[in-house]
């Protein structure tokens, strides 16, 4: 699954959190449809994923969201040992160990020597001409070297977080979680100068039928000035966004047919690439996947981003398709910048490109519904439907529901001071009709009965247990919003056969010769 947007240009630093990923709106933009829209399947129906302060956060503070612990684990070899939740107070204790034996150790020491200077003549104040306090510091630098640094198991995540001998000066009177967080900021000058602001642009539905949601410009931007910093991964061989036909007997075994792909996966339409190249370059930041097609109304174009101001390694440039394969770090980065005045509330375009605008006009062209697109109804459609009333299974026996959608059940319905308790702490998700955390915590029911109460409808419903029996049970009085409809597994506009798939195109003019390793027809 990919995600862009604040959560995937955020960093990780399990210690230090401060912001929490939200579930994304799943809204399908009003008219769109299989049946009558050749722009159906080509953009993503989620948007709006929000992000929540997890506590209080100071101005120039850098914003870290969880990636989980296993994301670090799991990359031990390719990133070495970085701290995970934890760590830093366990390094912490590590450090004020090491500080009590230093103190033993200097006590004890100063005891010896008061007694042996007692027979010195006053006029010496040190053993050996080298002072006290220099000594202990010289031991306390071999101990660490030898036994912390230098220890048999400096590979693991709480060693990786242990503080160097440059904090240790500030650690006499702070913990280390507070010394690092003390350093996780940017001065308001640093960020003026350096930082590109990516609150330029909201999200709105697109003045162009079939482009879905598009990008709106929140103030007025003049020409020349950098609307959004575009963060970049690089994918080496566009071949991994193929998706593959499976038989039943394949996808027990998880094996595929490589030599019959049967289109790509919807993220390449948000992937930039180039006619002579198997690289495509796939945009993470906010905004940017919102920004449509329009060749006689583009506003905005493409620059390779300045190192100054983003992580752009512009020796990258340089790179064949084969060395980048090597380089394992987001090191890419562009910008979109104003080709002309900008006002408040005008939609951003980008021209993608000649390849494109010909690949979507024969689209359009040869287009034709799927069979069933006349009747078919989507499940974001029925959950919208608020006056509805839920068919039996007696019902549906003559009116059956579309076989796309399926009957679920919230769980969090089966304890209500359970629900209670999660909606109060959650108001933003539940204030979001058919969104992901409802599909998360449900599970497909069947109803027997329907009763109509004075001022609410209830239902008797059945539903399978936790256990691996195949049984069932059955509930009773289950309110309507308990119930909602979910969409089957690749039933949805994004998995039809006939969706456009294209990606952007990269001007020649800024596409670097080295990466051109395909030749065109």
């Amino acid at each position: 699954m990919a995600s862009p947007g604040f959560g995937a240009a955020a960093n990780s630093f399990m210690d230090f959190l401060n912001a929490e990923e939200l579930y994304p709106v799943y809204r399908i933009p009003h008219g769109i449809h299989r049946r009558s829209d050749p722009g159906a399947g080509a953009f993503t129906y989620y948007h709006s994923r929000a992000t929540k302060a997890s506590g209080n956060i100071t101005s120039g503070e850098e914003l870290f969201v969880s990636y989980g612990n296993h994301w670090f684990t799991h990359r031990k070899e390719k990133l070495g040992p970085i701290p995970i939740e934890g760590d830093h107070e366990l390094a912490d204790a590590i450090f004020r160990k090491y500080r009590e034996i230093l103190g033993e150790i200097e006590n004890k020491t100063s005891c010896k020597e008061s007694k042996q200077q007692s027979k010195l003549p006053s006029t010496e104040t040190s053993i050996g001409n080298v002072p006290l306090p220099s000594r202990i510091a010289e031991l306390g630098n071999d101990l660490w070297d030898t036994f912390v640094q230098g220890s048999p198991w400096d590979d693991s995540p709480t060693m990786a977080a242990l503080p160097t001998k440059e904090d240790f000066d500030e650690m006499k009177t702070q913990s280390l979680l507070k010394v690092k967080k003390s350093r996780l900021f940017r001065d308001s000058g640093w960020l003026q100068e350096n930082g590109v602001c990516a609150d330029t642009m909201h999200i709105g539905e697109s003045t162009m039928r079939q482009a879905g949601h598009g990008a709106f410009a929140s103030r007025r931007l003049r020409q020349g000035a950098i609307v959004l910093p575009i963060p970049l991964i690089h994918i080496p061989d566009r071949k991994v966004l193929n998706m593959y036909a499976l038989t039943t007997e394949q996808r027990k075994s998880y094996k595929r047919d490589v030599e019959q792909p049967t289109r790509p996966q919807l993220l390449l339409n948000y992937c930039m690439g180039h006619r002579d190249s198997t690289l495509l370059l796939s945009p993470y930041g906010p905004v940017f996947n919102l920004i449509n097609h329009n060749q006689t109304l583009a506003n905005v174009k493409l620059q390779w981003a300045s190192p100054l101001r983003s992580q752009h390694n512009p020796d990258l440039l340089n790179m064949t398709i084969t060395e980048l394969k090597d380089v394992r770090s987001s090191q890419l980065a562009m910008e979109l910048v104003a080709i002309r005045d900008i006002e408040p509330g005008e939609e951003i375009f980008l021209d993608y490109g000649d390849d494109w605008e010909a690949a979507w006009q024969k689209h359009v062209k040869e287009w034709r519904p799927v069979e069933g697109a006349d009747t078919y109804v989507s499940a974001f459609e029925m959950n919208q439907k608020v006056d509805h009333v839920f068919r039996t299974e007696f019902e549906q026996m003559k009116n059956p529901y579309p076989p796309n959608l399926l009957l679920k059940f919230h769980q969090y319905f089966l304890n209500d001071e359970e629900r209670e308790a999660w909606i109060k702490e959650n108001p933003y998700f539940v204030a979001k009709p058919m969104t992901t955390w409802m599909e998360s915590k449900s599970v497909e029911c069947e109803i027997l009965r329907r009763e109509q109460t004075e001022n609410r409808t209830l239902y008797a419903i059945m539903i399978p247990n936790n256990d691996e029996d195949g049984e069932w049970s059955m509930l009773e009085d289950v309110p309507q919003e308990a119930l909602f409809f979910q969409d089957r597994p690749y039933s949805t506009d994004m998995f039809l056969e006939n969706a456009f798939r294209h990606d952007l195109r990269i001007p020649d003019a800024i596409f670097p010769q080295k990466w051109k390793n395909v030749i065109s027809e």
